[in-house]
């Protein structure tokens, strides 16, 4: 025969009800399969050295204690043949096809084998000097990798949380700015007395309308001219919509028929205050 199929392992996720698993790996002989069980919760791996039974005209193996392990096993089933050599040629002997192509298979199959275990293990790189085989080393320089990746990902985390405290740092200033914008607007039209038609006013005079909002006088002797409808007044601040009015005395009050506010709120107390 000839020896074209490279696999030399299946494995299997358990169910809690499969008990026959194929392999679609050539065996010369039923010894040659060994079976490992595979527990992911803890990593560890047991070789199954009973209680299992090869067909090797079906290629299947049959483990009954597989019923009982759910999907945090894995079944593997192995090729691993022993590493001699039996073919023995006499001198001048007679010369036999058939034993030869065995021997041939059979160095093969073993060297497929010692090549999957061979994919399995660390190695330098093809290009890499070193030398050094001690196992602890190769630990030495894993526990490294790990705690780098590990170092990296911690600044990676640490940069995102800074960028976001950054932008959240440069939003709160922009509505600090905004806030104390507004109260400062507050303050100055909550203390404007009411307009008058009869009295004269200059810059910076501030006055409260009876439209709820407060005006800048930016002229000089300015009289009987209506703020919203002159250019010697300019509007500075919103000082009523619906839930605040403008008072005889021309300071703010509540509304008596109070409804909504963008900005500010009563207090406990009665009075006016930002909302929170």
């Amino acid at each position: 025969m000839t020896v074209s199929n490279t696999v030399t392992k299946n494995t299997y996720v358990l169910n809690n009800a499969t008990t026959e698993f194929a392999y679609t790996f050539t065996v010369e002989e039923s010894s040659d399969i060994h079976v490992y069980l595979y527990y992911s919760t803890d990593g560890t791996t047991t070789e199954i050295t009973s209680g299992f039974s090869v067909d090797t005209t079906a290629q299947t193996v049959t483990y009954s204690a597989a019923s009982g392990y759910g999907s945090d096993y894995r079944l593997t089933l192995s090729r691993e043949m022993e590493l001699t050599q039996s073919l023995d040629l006499v001198n001048q002997g007679a010369f036999y096809a058939e034993d030869h192509e065995t021997a041939f298979d059979k160095l093969t199959m073993i060297a497929q084998q010692q090549q999957e275990e061979l994919d399995r293990c660390l190695k330098y790189s093809i290009s890499s000097s070193e030398t050094d085989t001690d196992p602890s080393s190769f630990v030495a320089r894993i526990e490294a990798g790990i705690n780098a990746a590990a170092a990296a990902k911690v600044s990676e985390t640490n940069a995102a949380s800074s960028a976001a405290a950054a932008a959240e740092s440069e939003t709160n200033a922009a509505d600090s700015a905004a806030s104390a914008k507004t109260y400062a607007a507050l303050a100055v039209s909550s203390s404007a007395s009411a307009w008058s038609a009869t009295e004269t006013y200059s810059y910076p005079t501030v006055v409260a309308y009876t439209d709820g909002y407060s005006y800048r006088c930016i002229g000089t002797n300015v009289v009987g001219e209506i703020p919203p409808d002159s250019v010697n007044w300019v509007r500075s601040a919103w000082v009523a919509n619906d839930f605040f009015d403008v008072g005889s005395d021309g300071r703010l009050m509540p509304a008596l028929s109070p409804t909504y506010s963008v900005d500010f709120e009563l207090g406990s107390d009665g009075r006016i205050m930002p909302k929170v």
